[in-house]
């Protein structure tokens, strides 16, 4: 049985949605929980309903774009004793066409996606690095390599985090320190923002009536990678409450070595077989 009795874990962005369910569940297998949300409200409403069930969690409300507060909370944290886990889930989305975005929604999405993980998990590692011991767990996305419509800014943010995962796991294996990423499906208030733009594009299994995953059936993915059964470091899990996979590194399709190239002979292997490796990317009118 999957068991995180006595770990203390920090879930950033625990207030709604997959975090909520990620902190409901890592509660639940016996772990203590911190929970963070930007709105202290909710933070307050998911650890108190985690006591009512006879778990053990407190809220730590604020910014994961906050340096200082980022530090903030994994000391608070540590107050309550090491540091097992981190479950880097705060994040926002939207969908748009790249010639209507603004500078403040690129700043909001990049810093709350890419910066908050960056802040939390910086000094989220350097506990875990002191101590020899500790589970990162990022939250990217399918968005970073299907090519999504209107997704160009969410999905470089998680293709970000998927850099950062497999950078992390190398860096801190030598520490003890496993890091591995979601890459989780729910239906959530983030899919509300797709309900209501002009393109939804959803796998075909939804357009038959497959019913979208609620947050609380992909919550298990949280646990298990929290726990010590999880011994590998550098994956990233895609699981959609049905459908439970691992999203492979980028490599190279194929290489053609020269000890110098023109354009011309780059034409020419082009127009010949590397052609061929080239995907159709496709997209709405």
């Amino acid at each position: 049985m999957v068991d995180l009795t006595g770990k203390n874990i920090i879930v950033t962005g625990g207030g709604r949605g997959l975090g909520r369910a990620y902190s409901m569940a890592i509660a639940r297998a016996g772990a203590r929980v911190v929970v963070n949300d930007i709105d202290a409200d909710v933070a307050h409403a998911v650890a108190e309903e985690i006591r009512d069930e006879g778990n053990d969690a407190t809220a730590d409300a604020g910014s994961v774009t906050d340096w200082a507060y980022a530090e903030r909370l994994v000391g608070n944290a540590l107050d309550r004793g090491p540091l097992d886990g981190i479950v880097l889930n705060a994040g926002v989305f939207q969908i748009a066409r790249p010639d209507t975005e603004d500078e403040q929604r690129l700043r909001r999405i990049t810093e709350v996606n890419v910066l908050g993980p960056l802040f939390c998990g910086t000094h989220a590692l350097r506990a875990m690095y002191r101590q020899g011991a500790g589970v990162v767990v990022t939250v990217t996305s399918g968005a970073l390599f299907a090519a999504l419509p209107w997704m160009a800014a969410y999905g470089a943010t998680k293709g970000a985090i998927a850099a950062l995962t497999w950078n992390w796991a190398l860096d801190s294996a030598p520490h003890g320190v496993r890091v591995n990423g979601i890459a989780p499906l729910g239906d959530t208030r983030m899919l509300d923002v797709g309900r209501t733009t002009d393109w939804v594009q959803r796998p075909p299994v939804y357009e038959e009536g497959f019913p979208l995953p609620q947050p609380e059936d992909v919550a298990p993915i949280a646990v298990y990678l929290l726990s010590d059964q999880a011994d590998f470091t550098g994956q990233i899990v895609r699981f959609e409450g049905w459908a439970l996979g691992l999203m492979p590194r980028p490599a190279y399709v194929e290489e053609v070595i020269r000890d110098s190239w023109t354009a011309d002979e780059i034409a020419a292997e082009f127009d010949g077989h590397l052609r061929a490796g080239c995907d159709v990317v496709t997209g709405p009118s």
